[in-house]
């Protein structure tokens, strides 16, 4: 365990023209992750021709090579070893300069937006959590909702085909109209002047979007967790990471404040052993299986995350191993001064580094995304049709 503090210049906020401060505290130790291959050595024969003048006759001789190997992966990991500890680290940099008729910049930092204030959010943690499993699964096949929606994907995949046999043969014939009509294409007498309906787009867009969209998705998952499951990697180090930026303006009398601010949260899973098959592919989640089948549960999904939180909380918890969470925040203010302070420019910028070892991971709890958080296109289109869908439906009661 080391600790220690490095001052350079006087505080900013006391009036010094350059400020630098540095503290950090926690162990040196390093891991080096088990998964790499280490150094082989490989033989192969060499024949080596030459003329034997006693005998007058050219003699072939078979020698041993040697031939050392060391993996690309080695040679990385003997660089740059894991630091595998509990680490705080803090830094603070500064600088200004007064105008000519020496006045500074004021304030230098955001009172709204302090640096201290700077955190992760919840969906962005449980968006982390969700891709350090998929790391660990190595896939993202759920088999158990799969099955439980096989009877609807049965469905779908045989009343297509039935309307494209039937689209096909009325075409062959020349009718028009009824091939229109096989398709599920309202018409207009004998005709298909009016096409589409708004009732015929929404019932496409909804088919081909929560249809045949996740059927392929579950296939394209499906062959990835065959190829995972029937060759294996034996992989005992993971890492998943997300980052946030946030940027601001506040003006004040004498100065105006631009302020930058990220954070980015590095998750390391150090595995003692994989997730068992079943669990994997969701045969041990009931909960996922049933929230997925209720009606309209991803619409839900769109403001709350249910479907996520209930993956994590039911795989998270299994995952035999250690973990270690890393967060660097950075903030960076510029500051340009105001009236008296006219050309005055002052810059800060902080940064901190925390990093926790545990052996368990707690599954982050769900919260309101808030409507300016959606995927404003897809999501717009899609509830556009749900609505076209339930005012119809309304409307035939």
């Amino acid at each position: 365990m080391t600790a220690g503090t490095t001052v350079v210049g006087s505080p900013i906020a006391s009036g010094g023209t350059y400020y630098y401060r540095r503290d950090w505290t926690g162990g040196d130790s390093k891991y080096v992750s088990v998964e790499v291959r280490p150094a082989w050595t490989s033989v192969s024969y060499r024949k080596l021709r030459t003329y034997d003048s006693s005998r007058k006759k050219w003699v072939t001789d078979l020698s041993l090579v040697f031939h050392h190997h060391r993996s690309k992966k080695v040679r990385r990991a003997a660089k740059s070893q894991l630091h595998w500890n509990n680490y705080q680290y803090a830094m603070e940099l500064g600088q200004q300069t007064a105008n000519s008729n020496g006045f500074f910049a004021t304030p230098t930092t955001s009172a709204e937006h302090p640096h201290s204030a700077v955190v992760l959010s919840s969906a962005g943690n449980m968006r982390l959590q969700s891709r350090l499993l998929s790391k660990i699964k190595g896939h993202q096949f759920q088999l158990g909702v799969s099955l439980a929606q096989a009877d609807k994907t049965v469905l779908m995949a045989t009343q297509t085909v039935r309307k494209l046999t039937r689209f096909t043969h009325l075409l062959k014939r020349g009718r028009l109209s009824d091939a229109a009509r096989a398709l599920g294409i309202s018409d207009s007498g004998n005709t298909v002047k009016r096409g589409l309906t708004s009732n015929d787009v929404s019932n496409l867009y909804l088919e081909y979007q929560f249809g045949w969209v996740p059927l392929l998705s579950d296939v394209h998952a499906c062959a990835q967790a065959s190829a995972y499951f029937m060759d294996r990697p034996r992989t005992s180090l993971v890492r998943a990471s997300i980052t946030e930026k946030f940027e601001y303006f506040n003006d004040y009398t004498f100065g105006e404040v631009r302020t930058t601010q990220s954070i980015k949260r590095v998750i390391t899973c150090r595995l003692r052993e994989q997730l068992s098959a079943p669990r994997s592919l969701g045969l041990l989640d009931p909960l996922s299986i049933v929230w997925e089948v209720v009606p309209f549960s991803f619409v839900v999904d769109w403001f709350i995350p249910i479907g996520t939180y209930l993956e994590n909380f039911n795989q998270i918890p299994s995952i035999d191993g250690q973990f270690m969470t890393t967060d660097i925040v950075e903030s960076k203010f510029m500051s340009h001064g105001n009236g008296v302070a006219t050309g005055a420019v002052a810059s800060r910028r902080f940064q901190t580094v925390n990093r926790v070892t545990s052996d368990t991971l707690t599954p982050e709890t769900p919260s309101f995304r808030g409507i300016d958080k959606l995927p404003s296109t897809t999501h717009f289109f899609e509830s556009l049709a749900l609505f076209s869908q339930a005012v119809l439906k309304n409307s035939r009661v």
